[in-house]
């Protein structure tokens, strides 16, 4: 047979069409998002950068691919191989789409989690563009009605709930909701940790249908390509798009090996909790060199450094860490520490890896502060001048 067996009707076919606009869009990202255009050259950069996109595409798959408002399901967005959008060592996201027409009923458990959050995003989506561009709402476990044995539920709706469940407000052009559990153990979490969360629709698909259950999945060429749109979408918003949508990150620094003030989040915009406090370094190091950062956590429910490549993935080797939390650093007799990224083994205590690569950024959160945070200080130093770690 002559051909590569797409022509005739086949070759009309909407997910067909879809499918051909994905494999463009990957093509582009390689080749401006990951290309000597943005100083990608050396094969290590090169191969970095192709597994981000990789990443991006396995996220894309899972959780874009077949979602269905009115079937939602909380899935994980990382996993201990797919990092992307800053992920965290020491949390466990998951997100699902949402119809702002609907009203959901939402129970979980917190897991052993010290914060937990649940956000709901607006202004986009996966049908028109990703990120969405706000914050709707927000409620951590302060205010969910949580249990002895960490069970609560939620509605979130529209419309206020009269019943005994948390309200997790909804808007017009609300799009999905995401969930934050963040851990502060000796290890890093472990991604295969389940959290108990289900979600439900109620009201108005009891209201549409004769059972009870929504219409019958489709599964037809239509649904198909809308769901490799999603795909792309969701792979060109975290990367050709990135920084296009949704609001500016006011507390990053772009001065290298240097903090800014630390900055909380409105609730107005933003991408995250509402109830935390950030900085962010860029990084650049040259051949034995490490970033020498001093400072004192706050206090706060939750707090960690966690140091990323270019593309916002977690770094660190097998062996090494990548983040410390408070309970993982190792603080000195004034109760301030003294952390070091290097892509090498300094032989100082606190050490970040940077797997390696020359640059990227460090980030640092602090979640529901009791007071003000102070800000970081940070030199480049020679390697080979610290200090040796101490007994522990």
């Amino acid at each position: 047979m002559n051909g590569s067996g797409n022509e005739g009707a086949g070759a009309t076919a909407e997910s067909r069409r879809a499918l051909h606009a994905l494999l463009e869009a990957l093509a582009e990202v390689d080749r401006d998002h990951l290309g000597p255009g943005r100083g990608i050259v050396d094969p290590a950069e090169v191969a970095s950068g192709i597994r981000f996109l990789l990443h991006l595409l396995g996220g894309g798959l899972d959780l874009a691919l077949e979602a269905d408002p009115r079937r939602p399901a909380f899935r994980p967005t990382m996993s201990a191989g797919r990092r992307f959008y800053g992920d965290n060592p020491d949390a466990i996201y998951q997100s699902t789409t949402i119809d702002p027409s609907l009203a959901y009923r939402i129970r979980a458990n917190t897991q052993g989690s010290v914060y937990t959050s649940f956000s709901v995003e607006g202004g986009g989506g996966l049908d028109t563009r990703y990120p969405p561009s706000r914050v709707v709402s927000s409620l951590n476990d302060t205010k969910l009605g949580v249990g002895a044995d960490g069970s609560y539920a939620i509605v979130a709706s529209i419309s206020p709930w009269p019943g005994p469940e948390a309200w997790l407000p909804l808007a017009p052009d609300a799009c999905s909701i995401v969930t934050r559990h963040y851990f502060e153990g000796a290890e890093p979490v472990d991604r295969r940790l389940a959290i108990p969360i289900e979600i439900e629709p109620i009201g108005a698909i009891e209201a549409a249908t004769d059972e009870g259950a929504a219409p019958p999945l489709a599964r037809d060429d239509a649904a198909l390509a809308q769901g490799i749109r999603r795909v792309e979408n969701f792979v060109r918003g975290l990367s050709l798009d990135y920084g296009r949508n949704g609001p500016a990150i006011d507390f990053a620094s772009s001065e290298p090996n240097r903090f800014g003030p630390p900055s909380g989040w409105s609730g107005e915009a933003g991408q995250g909790p509402v109830d935390q406090s950030n900085l962010w370094a860029p990084f650049v190091l040259g051949d034995g060199e490490a970033l020498v950062i001093e400072g004192r956590f706050p206090r706060c429910r939750f707090g960690n450094l966690v140091v990323w490549n270019r593309h916002l993935q977690s770094l660190g080797r097998p062996g090494t860490r990548a983040s410390l939390n408070r309970r993982q650093t190792r603080l000195e007799p004034d109760g301030s520490f003294r952390i070091v990224v290097a892509g090498e083994d300094p032989g100082a205590a606190n050490w970040l890896d940077t797997g390696g690569e020359r640059s990227g950024i460090v980030f640092v959160r602090y979640l529901l502060p009791e007071e003000r945070p102070e800000g970081l200080e940070a030199r480049v130093v020679p390697i080979d001048g610290l200090q040796p770690r101490r007994p522990a």
